[in-house]
């Protein structure tokens, strides 16, 4: 199955900076909480595979609905594209680059939900699983334009920029954390309030995801620990101002093209105490 791209109209056209939505927002979803049963190697986790469908929940409540005067053609109402829990997040299904129906690159938005290390997920200690690294991943090779890992330490280990360029492949934005991230049992409101934040909020995507984490990430964690989250941009030409992390989501190009394949500048904001 294949996407297919409608032709714009000159209406859709402004001075300054065009303002658009996308034409899709297909979310897939790779979530481990049952760690045992693909190997062990680390601890079992409560909440990844629920938070992972709030994300989902979040998109579909916000999106829909909602436009922006002047901002052209809406987005297609969200749709759960890919829904990959626990057995099933192989190394193989993860690092897959196919762009059909069923895959990882089919999908707009992609979520990850699990344990991590410094700049790679980790999927568990079977034979089927392990670390994976940004060198296994083309994210962007098909229709990927946005991650999210809540996950420890992606962003840990190195230039955050460096470190996950050869990921880079069309992606337009990388959403995750420095520090270490804690199961939350907030994840509706989390999600729930990113999502308004990036679309009926009109904030840019680094500031709709620095601000629910700070409402329902850090919340929970007050006084005692904190997070990191950042935000990763492709690069984008000289031309065309604002990178993708400072991009509200009425500015999004309406158009399926691939994002520049390098990374380009990083955001970070430091919430309480994060431990890393």
């Amino acid at each position: 199955m294949t996407k297919i791209l409608c032709a714009l109209t000159a209406s859709t056209l402004a001075l300054g900076m065009p303002k658009a939505f996308p034409i899709s927002l297909d979310i897939g979803t790779f979530a481990i909480d049952d760690y045992l049963g693909n190997g062990g190697g680390t601890t079992n986790l409560n909440y990844m595979i629920a938070s992972g469908q709030n994300f989902w929940w979040g998109a579909n409540v916000n999106v829909n609905g909602y436009s922006a005067p002047s901002a052209g053609p809406v987005s297609n109402p969200p749709t759960i594209a890919l829904d990959v829990r626990n057995k099933d997040v192989t190394w193989s299904a993860i690092t897959n680059p196919s762009q059909a129906s069923g895959n990882r690159e089919y999908c707009d938005f992609v979520y990850y939900g699990g344990h991590g290390f410094d700049g790679s997920p980790y999927l568990g200690a079977g034979g089927n699983y392990g670390q994976v690294f940004p060198t296994n991943l083309g994210f962007g090779v098909g229709y990927n334009r946005w991650f999210i890992g809540n996950s420890c330490s992606l962003f840990h280990g190195g230039n955050p920029a460096t470190v996950w360029q050869p990921a880079f492949k069309g992606l337009k934005a990388m959403l995750g954390f420095e520090s270490f991230v804690y199961d939350n049992s907030q994840s509706w409101d989390l999600y729930n309030r990113f999502w308004y934040n990036w679309t009926r909020g009109e904030q840019s995507l680094l500031n709709a995801f620095f601000n629910a984490e700070s409402d329902y990430g850090y919340k929970q964690l007050y006084p005692t620990r904190g997070l990191k989250p950042g935000c990763l941009s492709a690069e984008v030409p000289a031309s065309r101002g604002l990178d993708y992390c400072r991009e509200a989501f009425k500015y999004v190009d309406h158009n399926y093209n691939r994002a520049i394949a390098n990374t380009g500048y990083y955001y970070f904001k430091v919430l309480g105490s994060p431990q890393y």
